[in-house]
């Protein structure tokens, strides 16, 4: 056996490696809940969970992210006189005088389940509020003074208490607000005051604290109805001299009162004028703020002529969002639109049923979640949602939002992510590897709605027929066939379960990698389909199988095999026909064909023909997948496959349960090996990371000890802990897992090995991509500006010059040939790529290179 891995060796891995040591990685949280930004000498700064922020000189346009602590969150960050102040929620004082380049930090002792929530910095002094105290600290960081009072306690709430999430999360810190006037620190309470029933109070401090007062709120707002609630302080303005607060909720209004809060007087001469049936429909909390003197207000409303489609759920429509500004002439006053509707075109995830969805403003408009830049404004909030207008809101822009999980890699720069939370299906792309999404859009598919006007005999005597844009996402649970190419060019067809609710499916159509989809129907297939396998080329056509049980026979599995042409994937097309072949495959549900050559191997699962819940895994070996004979090989034990990885074009790994199990199939010596398998692990993934091979498993990590021998594994170096790993992808160098530790709470994370850890590539080659024909190197510099330059290495299989195809940028459109590209030789199957970049705007573009049954790209940042 030893011999035979020696061997494999030579026919798998043709570099060395030498394993001198464990390795270390590099962990990135992808998703960020976004809890403010500021502005401070042109650059724009965002920050929240993760411990990072992320820095923009250039209004928006581009976004570096920076860490601060790899964990907590950055619960504030407030500039003063040039210099950075800020908390995190673990205890954490943060100091910057450039600019946020360098952060010096103060870790305060807490005491258990105490935390930072909020601070303000005025004058001399920072203010730091705590889970039930406010500290007092000079500029030294030395604790000056504290008030602890149980009225200012305080919960740290899940911000997804409401249900089943799957996502990392982030909390929030109801009635935690700190805000500062000319004459006091002014903070909303958590408790109620002794011998009072409500908390609708707040607390006012001098800033000696030696005076305290509390404003009862009640006294203070209009009652407009019975379930009107007065709530709390939501934000506090300073004008000409003038104190402006908004008190209450549902929706909040604005007052004007002293700096000593004696006389209160409504902002709006008409009380009636904010009110829930309003045009306006509902004002979002705490949105009031002052702009060139005008007051603005962000509300929503559902007049959208977008729909989320669904066949178990009712037409949803997105909340759309809006300025308006309010005006007074003497006679009325009102709120008038300024500018144009945020339309939300985009299917993201709807929080909660009863909640907005992520993108309406209510989450937005909130005082320290936007910020001015020139005539620019920029808007944060939670699921990594940045929006851009311009200071007449009339050119919304959407820059990054999303809440989904890995699905698809394409190269270590473009990640496909997809939601698969109940009746919230969605689709969300990032094409700077992970750094920002954005999700898909809709606007392809339309659909037209009339209303009838009738008479007293029911007589039609008008009607208005509305059109509306409408997405099928909704229904869907997942999108078992799922094809892409390197113009972002392809196609899915989603699956709702075993239910059916229509005569046919719908496919989705791209060509911009999912940013837009267009909906076909496809009759010919049945939409009861259980399994799908992957899709492959046959005779240059798409192949995929699909495995359904036998609508008369019930007790029988059959599989068909479908076809269609790679032409046929374009928006120009009205359907998208599937066509079968005639012999059908009783009780075998194929699940992955791995082309290998002229033959096609098989992986499918047997069921017993008595009794379905009787599975094998077996492999079939043909040259014709209409054409399945005898299984070539069978896996005694195995129920289902969990992974797969081609290695080569005669290799693939495997991984099956139960147990879990990692197998070798060696084409070449027609062998099936085991090279792994535990009873203790419920979740295992073989890896590849810049050639170095690990398993992750829900128990932690394992890496490969002996490149010549894949049955030599030992427990692998993790940094806090064992991580459990909840889901794996990967490509290249790079690996998006779910995960946990001991200190990281459960996000999804991008894994890369530090530099100077072991490769099968050249020393000090990081190598970026890895796929059986071509890899290439990080492109450098990036981002570059006159050219730019990777180091490849393919298999001599083709002529790499005259693979390439040209140049494509992030939208798939092919922006130049190949003549300003020139390869290099080093050695036979080694060489450099250059591409002469002058000229070409600033953006994300890809070298695309084609040769007989395979692509791949180079993605390069053009500066």
């Amino acid at each position: 056996m030893k011999n035979y891995f020696l061997l494999m060796a030579v026919v798998l891995f043709l570099l060395n490696i030498v394993y001198g040591r464990s390795f270390e990685f590099e962990i990135t949280p992808i998703q960020t809940h976004f809890l403010g930004c500021l502005e401070s000498k042109g650059r724009v700064i965002v920050y929240g969970t993760g411990g990072a922020f992320w820095v923009s000189t250039d209004k928006g346009d581009s976004w570096e992210r920076r860490v601060i602590h790899p964990f907590g969150t950055i619960q504030k960050i407030v500039s003063q006189n040039d210099t950075l102040w800020g908390i995190m929620d673990d205890g954490i004082i943060l100091v910057s005088t450039d600019l946020g380049l360098n952060w010096l930090s103060h870790k305060i002792e807490l005491s258990e389940n105490d935390f930072f929530a909020n601070l303000v910095v005025f004058s001399d002094h920072l203010f730091i509020r705590t889970k039930n105290k406010i500290l007092k600290f000079d500029k030294k960081i030395n604790l000056v003074d504290s008030i602890e009072d149980s009225v200012l306690s305080i919960d740290k709430s899940n911000f997804f208490d409401f249900g089943v999430f799957k996502g990392p999360i982030f909390y929030q810190y109801p009635n935690s607000e700190l805000f500062i006037t000319p004459n006091f620190l002014v903070a909303n309470i958590g408790r109620p005051l002794a011998g009072s029933q409500n908390i609708h109070h707040f607390m006012a401090i001098d800033y000696n604290f030696d005076t305290i007062r509390f404003v009862d709120v009640d006294s203070i707002v209009i009652k407009r109805n019975l379930d009107f609630e007065p709530g709390q302080i939501y934000s506090v303005d300073t004008l000409n001299g003038k104190l402006f607060i908004t008190l209450g909720s549902n929706p909040p209004i604005l007052y004007q009162t002293d700096y000593d809060f004696k006389s209160w007087k409504c902002f709006f001469n008409d009380t009636l004028l904010i009110k829930n049936d309003s045009l306006l429909e509902r004002i979002s909390f705490g949105s009031y703020f002052f702009h060139n003197k005008d007051l603005l207000a962000g509300f929503y409303n559902k007049r959208s002529k977008y729909l989320y489609k669904g066949w178990f759920f009712n037409d949803y429509s997105p909340l759309n969002t809006a300025i308006c500004v309010y005006f007074n002439d003497g006679e009325k006053e009102s709120f008038k639109i300024k500018g144009d509707f945020f339309e939300n075109k985009y299917y993201t995830y709807p929080i909660h049923q009863n909640f907005a969805d992520r993108l309406s403003m209510a989450l937005v408009f909130l005082p320290g979640r936007f910020v001015q830049i020139d005539s620019t404004f920029i808007f944060v909030g939670p699921f990594k949602t940045i929006v851009r207008v311009d200071d007449k809101f009339s050119k919304w822009e959407l820059i990054s939002s999303f809440n989904s999980q890995p699905f698809k890699m394409l190269n270590d720069s473009v990640f496909i992510f997809i939601n698969t939370f109940n009746k919230s299906f969605d689709i969300d792309c990032s094409f700077d590897g992970g750094n920002l999404f954005l999700p898909t859009m809709l606007g392809l598919n339309k659909k037209s709605h009339t209303t009838y006007f009738v008479d007293s005999l029911f007589n039609i005597i008008d009607s208005i027929t509305t059109i509306y844009f409408v997405s099928y996402l909704s229904s869907f649970t997942s999108l078992p066939v799922f094809y892409v190419d390197t113009f972002g060019i392809g196609f899915f067809i989603g699956s709702f379960g075993n239910v059916s609710f229509s005569d046919y499916l719908y496919c989705g159509i791209t060509v911009d990698f999912f940013r837009t989809i267009k909906f076909i129907h496809i009759k010919n297939i049945s939409p009861t389909v259980d399994n799908y396998s992957n899709v492959f080329f046959l005779d240059n056509k798409l192949c995929f199988y699909s495995s359904f049980q036998d609508p008369i026979k019930r007790d029988t599995i059959m599989a068909l095999l479908y076809y269609i042409l790679p032409n046929n994937i374009n928006y120009s097309i009205d359907t998208l026909t599937a066509y079968y072949f005639d012999s059908v495959i009783k009780f075998v549900q194929p699940i992955y064909v791995w082309q290998s050559g002229s033959k096609f191997f098989v992986f499918s699962i047997l069921q017993d023909s008595l009794t379905l819940l009787n599975r094998l895994a077996c492999i079939y070996e043909t040259e014709d997948p209409r054409n399945l004979k005898n299984p070539k090989f069978i896996i005694d034990d195995a129920f289902d496959y969990l992974q797969f990885y081609e290695i080569n074009s005669d290799s693939i790994l495997f991984v099956v349960a139960y147990p879990i199990s990692l197998f070798l199939l060696d084409k070449k010596n027609n062998q099936l090996v085991k090279l792994f398998s535990s009873d203790v692990f419920n979740q295992l993934w073989f890896v590849n990371l810049s050639g170095c091979f690990f398993l992750f498993t829900d128990q932690g990590l394992l890496e490969n000890t002996d490149r010549g021998d894949l049955t030599k594994w030992q427990e692998g170096k993790w940094d806090y802990g064992k991580p459990n790993f909840e889901s794996v992808i990967f490509k290249g160098n790079v690996a998006i897992a779910g995960l946990s530790d001991s200190l990281r709470p459960f996000n999804y994370y991008k894994i890369t090995l530090k530099k100077g850890t072991p490769s099968s590539v050249e020393t000090e080659l990081e190598k970026r991509y890895y796929t059986t024909k071509f890899w290439a190197s990080e492109p450098y510099p990036q981002p570059a500006g006159v050219r730019v330059k990777a180091r490849i290495a393919w298999d001599g299989s083709f002529d790499v010059a005259e693979a390439i195809d040209g140049v494509y940028d992030s939208m798939g459109r092919k922006v130049e040939g190949k003549e300003r590209i020139r390869v290099t030789l080093r050695d036979k199957g080694y060489g450099e790529l250059e591409w002469e970049c002058s000229g070409v705007p600033s953006g994300v573009y890809f070298i695309l290179l084609r040769w007989a049954g395979g692509s791949e790209s180079v993605p390069v940042v053009v500066e």
